[in-house]
């Protein structure tokens, strides 16, 4: 096993612009190579001021029903070198058939979300378990939700979400699709213990194929929030109006029926869309729209804010923004190919001051099959992250600034496991890191960037974000000579103030690092 000592990369980013006066010094340490074998990092589970923890899985049976087991690393905050692994006996030791879902790190232990469906039962469910921090599995664990159904493939989907504050675990299961007859669904909500505070079935008044369920939010008093695609029927809308647009549903404990609100854009598609809880109670939802459903170039972002309590619109705004794209014209005709991929919203960041952050990418994903002339078969799966897009809004929903850093990632059949970015707050100041190519680290022409295809000739760079929105870019380190890959979509941030744990890999080996923001 090598180790790698001492690797301290301390970056002091003074730039010339006023808007970085005040520096931010980036600390990252790397811990000791690990080989993962047939285990695959599954989880930055955690994170305290002794240790830090990894969720690991290995899995294994292809004709027969796939097994899973599960360990638990222990790494020392101050060393990152390993103390100890434990393999966790949960539910029997081993999940067959199963799949897990969600870690969530609650009452300073883990809970393990995961589903197992057994054959013979034709019965799909839902489990719970406490796990905790030296690797053990407590006795009991908690069935949540079940879906009956006849075969694995047709078991119905579970979807689980903590509420913002927390304090509430969210079930929500879909039920198979049948033709012609009502979207139904169900909703179960359960406190940190695994109480069942309050449980519904629901059936829609829209035909299943009317609407799509996308997301779901819970809020500290238990209630519930299902953003909803719905494609009017014949007759229910006017001449020249969207094919679809969104709906948000309110359920509660106490009230049988729900309250729903629509996000309607009129003439224009929604083309990407998230929804959140503020500090206020209030549900703001975000997104970008288009005017021609079949282009791939957005024209503008839209916001909308929801009274908590009233359930009445507080705020709606349309945004035309012609910085999405790198472009000489507002005319969508003149973004070039390569460069018409939709974006996708991540997060909504809701800010002392009532504004909000809003954080999104560009992201494509398509199959390609080749045959050659013997018939054989090779299928590639592309993975695509473009232009990161960090927009400001002011409490009235309207937009202050928006910031667009150039990217280019492309890669095949790797899952995109070092493509995307990773972000954070310091100083007031925003700072997001990915993986670029080498030879991007002092190329600022946007048009001539080059698309990291490769990660093992990559770089990891960081950019600044003032409060202005003023940005300034600086390679990070050279991933070659650390001899490990930044992965950016896999990290924990803010289980200690100001310092993130990281996640490198090179081939099957890994290492866990440690950033210190200041």
């Amino acid at each position: 096993m090598r180790f790698i000592k001492n690797i301290f990369i301390i970056l002091w980013i003074c730039f010339v612009s006023n808007a970085f006066a005040q520096k931010i010094d980036v600390d990252i340490k790397w811990g000791q190579e690990m080989k993962d074998g047939n285990e695959d990092v599954w989880w930055l589970a955690g994170q305290d001021a002794d240790n830090a923890y990894v969720l690991k899985t290995k899995e294994w049976g292809f004709f027969t029903r796939k097994e899973i087991k599960l360990s638990l690393e222990v790494f020392s905050n101050k060393t990152l070198a390993l103390k100890s692994k434990t393999e966790i006996n949960f539910k029997g030791n081993q999940l067959k058939g199963g799949s897990l879902l969600h870690n969530y790190n609650l009452n300073d232990k883990f809970l393990i979300i995961f589903s197992d469906y057994d054959p013979k039962a034709d019965k799909n469910t839902l489990y719970a378990q406490y796990i905790t921090k030296k690797g053990i599995a407590e006795p009991k664990y908690m069935e949540l939700d079940y879906v009956l159904s006849n075969t694995k493939s047709d078991a119905g989907s579970f979807d689980v979400h903590l509420s913002r504050d927390s304090t509430k675990i969210i079930v929500m299961h879909n039920e198979k699709y049948k033709r012609n007859e009502p979207e139904k669904f169900s909703l179960r909500v359960f406190d940190t213990n695994l109480n069942l505070l309050w449980n519904r079935s629901i059936t829609l008044p829209f035909k299943d194929k009317s609407i799509l369920l996308s997301n779901i939010v819970g809020d500290e008093k238990g209630n519930v929030y299902v953003l909803a695609q719905y494609t009017p029927v014949k007759g229910e809308k006017d001449k020249g109006d969207a094919e679809y647009y969104y709906k948000i549903m309110a359920f509660s404990e106490n009230i049988k029926e729900y309250t729903e609100f629509d996000i309607d854009l009129d003439k224009n598609y929604i083309e990407d869309i998230t929804f959140d809880i503020d500090k206020q109670g209030n549900l703001v939802c975000a997104g970008f729209y288009k005017k021609n459903y079949f282009t791939e170039v957005s024209d503008g972002f839209f916001f909308v804010k929801i009274d908590g309590n009233t359930k009445q619109a507080i705020t709606k705004s349309l945004n035309k923004i012609v910085d999405l794209y790198p472009r000489k014209s507002a005319n969508p005709e003149k973004v070039k190919a390569k460069d018409r991929i939709s974006y996708r919203i991540y997060e909504i960041i809701p800010k002392a001051d009532g504004s909000y952050i809003v954080m999104g990418e560009q992201y494509m994903f398509y199959v390609l099959v080749y045959y050659d002339a013997k018939g054989n078969r090779r299928v590639e799966y592309h993975y695509i992250y473009n232009n990161i897009v960090a927009i400001k809004l002011k409490p009235d929903g309207m937009i202050e600034w928006v910031n667009r850093i150039p990217k280019r990632q492309h890669t095949v059949n790797d899952g995109g496991r070092h493509s995307g970015f990773l972000w954070g707050e310091c100083k007031g100041k925003m700072f997001i890191i990915y993986n670029d190519d080498k030879d991007n680290v002092m190329q600022y022409d946007e048009t001539k960037i080059e698309t990291m295809k490769n990660v093992k000739r990559s770089v990891s760079m960081l950019h600044i974000i003032d409060e202005k929105g003023v940005a300034g870019k600086q390679m990070l380190f050279k991933n070659k000579e650390l001899e490990t890959w930044l992965r950016p979509k896999v990290f924990l941030r803010d289980a200690i103030e100001n310092q993130f744990l990281i996640l490198g890999e090179t081939g099957r080996s890994y290492r866990i690092g440690q950033m210190i923001v200041k």
